[in-house]
């Protein structure tokens, strides 16, 4: 193991391999120590629509996740009769979306025929999206948005817009899957869009100025399956959003 001359004490081959094998066991040891062992598994598929309020929840759960804790995510952006189908075929867990008072009925009926649990979040006004120092802010007016492009969803449901439908250019049409590249073309261009409130973090890191649409009322929906009312991180999800939908 060891062997000694007029130098000092040393270790011999095998002396090493011993003191190499010390070294991990007591490495192991101390990883062992540090585990935490009420870990916490974050198994989540959820569709998110229009706003960013969906995506704070997330943002806080994962910040809050230790590095033992699983996480098993997958977010996409459906459509509102996409997000109902899929959430009862066991697709995804739970869907956020938003839409005008016309739909609420429709949406219902579904959820009622096919065991959804749906809940109203929300009744919130619109605005129109532009970046700051936009030529609209100028002289507002519902008129000029005629005059610039306007970034929607792809398979955007007709008429999502109720009233300000008249207003869009439908030869200036920017289609995009997901919120956050709508609003970076916004924040960048002249191109505009509208939905509901950004966070005010949002707006201060795109620059981008909301303008109230007092007309265009939009209705902010949970639906999940009626077997997952008592799902513990559905829940604590559903808590945050309602959070975060209190600062708008």
């Amino acid at each position: 193991m060891i062997y000694r001359n007029h130098q000092g004490i040393h270790f011999t081959e095998q002396g090493k391999q011993v003191l190499l094998i010390a070294h991990n066991i007591m490495k192991e040891k101390e990883n062992l120590m540090n585990i935490n062992f009420d870990h916490k598994k974050i198994s989540l598929k959820i569709s998110i629509g229009n706003g960013d309020y969906a995506l704070s929840p997330l943002y806080r759960m994962l910040n809050d996740q230790t590095v033992q804790d699983e996480v098993q995510i997958t977010i996409i952006n459906c459509s509102v009769e996409e997000a109902l189908e899929k959430t009862y075929q066991h697709v995804i867990d739970v869907a956020y979306f938003i839409i005008p008072r016309s739909m609420e009925n429709q949406v219902r009926d579904f959820a009622l025929s096919h065991h959804l649990l749906i809940r109203c979040l929300k009744d919130i006004c619109c605005q129109i999206n532009v970046r700051e120092n936009h030529p609209l802010l100028d002289n507002f007016s519902k008129e000029r948005l005629w005059n610039y492009p306007f970034v929607d969803f792809i398979n955007q449901r007709p008429n999502a817009y109720d009233t300000y439908q008249q207003y869009i250019n439908p030869h200036k049409i920017i289609e995009v899957d997901h919120h956050s590249l709508r609003s970076k073309i916004v924040s960048e261009t002249n191109a505009y869009s509208i939905g509901v409130p950004m966070s005010h973090q949002m707006k201060e890191s795109l620059h981008i100025v909301g303008v109230p649409t007092p007309e265009l009322i939009m209705q902010i929906y949970e639906i999940r399956r009626e077997s997952d009312k008592d799902n513990v991180l559905l829940n604590q999800y559903y808590q945050m959003i309602e959070q975060e939908l209190f600062k708008l």
